[in-house]
């Protein structure tokens, strides 16, 4: 296993807890007052969280899968997977 396939797993795991957390917070919101902005808040922010994560993966995923990967007319020395997984996280 190489480093960017254990950052994958981790990314995997966030994931997975960033789920969990939002399907929790929902079912809070649904046993409170629908206008609650503690619940809303808590809404957004593991959307947010989610929303991050899932970009992570996604950067993860196309780093373990093409970790160099050429671009025509730019010299650059970062990868697409690991850009991706760094402004995801």
């Amino acid at each position: 296993a190489s480093g960017g396939s254990a950052g994958l797993l981790f990314a995997l795991g966030s994931l997975w807890f960033h789920q969990d957390s939002l399907g929790r917070n929902y079912r809070a919101l649904q046993e409170t007052h629908q206008h609650n902005p503690e619940a809303l808040a808590a809404i957004w922010s593991s959307s947010l969280g989610l929303l991050g994560v899932g970009v992570e993966v996604a950067g993860g995923v196309v780093a373990v899968v093409r970790p160099k990967i050429p671009w025509p007319g730019t010299v650059t020395e970062a990868s697409l997977g690991k850009n991706l997984a760094r402004y995801g996280g």
